[in-house]
């Protein structure tokens, strides 16, 4: 059953009443409920009160500015591992590397043998 749209012809109240509503007054989704539902509702917020504010300009505006931070954030986490994990050991790092054994009993008697 389809919302009835109040700009063209009288909407039957009772009808409308006994639909399921979206809490912003959209008509109830199930796929869009399930999709918002893994998203964490500071995010929610977020984009529902630019929808509230802006409309559909504001929401293209914001997808784009998302975009354009996503491709940031991923540069920067890109040289970040390519700083950190990818980097060869420096000299202080090799000094100070000892093996650890996966079971005190494994360390030929050491530190943590029993």
């Amino acid at each position: 059953m389809s919302s009835p749209d109040p700009l063209h012809g009288p909407v039957d109240l009772d009808d409308v009443a006994e639909q399921a509503h979206h809490p912003h007054g959209d008509a109830h989704d199930p796929a869009h409920d399930a999709f918002e539902s893994r998203v964490d509702p500071a995010v929610a917020e977020a984009v529902h009160s630019v929808r509230d504010r802006f409309g559909a300009h504001g929401l293209r505006d914001l997808i784009a500015l998302a975009g354009h931070e996503l491709d940031l954030a991923e540069r920067a986490l890109a040289s970040l591992r390519e700083e950190v994990v990818d980097a060869p050991p420096s000299p202080e790092d090799v000094a100070f590397d000892v093996p650890l054994a996966s079971d005190p009993a494994d360390d030929g008697g050491g530190a943590g043998s029993r």
